[in-house]
């Protein structure tokens, strides 16, 4: 898979007009939750996990970075010269991360910035199949009141049992906190493998894929910590078109 310049500058502007599509009313997670509840009980259920877990039995292969649908730069605009989108993914652009936060329960991981915005992926499912959301947010006055994305078709939740990842191998939860403490430096978007690129200033990279089971939505993702080596990027197998 590759673009032109023509080729690429259609492809971004189809792969925006499709996010645009997929801006959805979202409800809090608070106040009535506890703050926090619910990353203590995944917490503890990655610590059970990592205990004799088997190595992920997930279908992958690389490609270049090229073929990656490039975000638009932090200058706050569209190449038309009109605003950014409040919740736009690209305003995390040269943020640097403070926390990073997986709710398996919501198929969603939040990206929380030093300035205390932050940027959120999500899975969900709806008439056209399983899709990969993001959204980027303002400062919540507690985590509880993060936004996650609602009214979609189908359930959400952890990985198959048989796709849990092992700690140390990049693709377990624990191993994306190696992105925390790093700058933004550039989003990619692969449209067809519902995939998101976070790049670092400082190196590595986090990518978070949309992928279903049986109905219900979840999250795998993997990070490294440094950047690859003739620009390949891990890829997911894309999803069935029929998940």
């Amino acid at each position: 898979m590759s673009h032109t310049s023509s080729q690429r500058h259609q492809a971004v502007a189809g792969a925006m007009n499709y996010r645009a599509t997929l801006r959805l009313r979202v409800r809090q997670i608070g106040p009535a939750a506890e703050p926090h509840s619910f990353v203590e009980e995944h917490s503890r259920s990655h610590e059970d996990a990592s205990d004799g877990a088997q190595a992920p039995n997930l279908p992958r292969f690389q490609f270049a970075a090229a073929d990656l649908l490039p975000m638009l730069p932090n200058a706050g605009h569209e190449p038309d010269g009109d605003p950014l989108e409040p919740d736009d993914a690209s305003r995390a652009i040269g943020r640097s991360l403070a926390r990073l936060n997986v709710e398996e329960e919501f198929a969603t991981v939040y990206l929380t910035f030093t300035d205390g915005t932050y940027l959120a992926y999500a899975s969900r499912v709806d008439e056209e199949g399983v899709i990969l959301l993001d959204r980027f947010s303002e400062p919540a006055a507690e985590y509880s009141n993060y936004w996650i994305f609602d009214e979609l078709e189908g359930e959400t939740g952890p990985p198959p049992a048989d796709l849990a990842p092992v700690v140390a191998s990049g693709f377990h939860p624990d191993d994306w906190q190696g992105s925390v403490g790093r700058t933004v430096y550039d989003l990619g978007w692969d449209e067809e493998g519902m995939q998101a690129f976070i790049h670092f200033q400082e190196g590595g990279y986090l990518t978070l894929a949309a992928r279903t089971h049986t109905g219900s939505a979840y999250l795998v993702g993997y990070f490294s910590a440094q950047d690859p080596e003739n620009d390949e990027y891990m890829e997911f197998e894309p999803p069935d078109k029929d998940e």
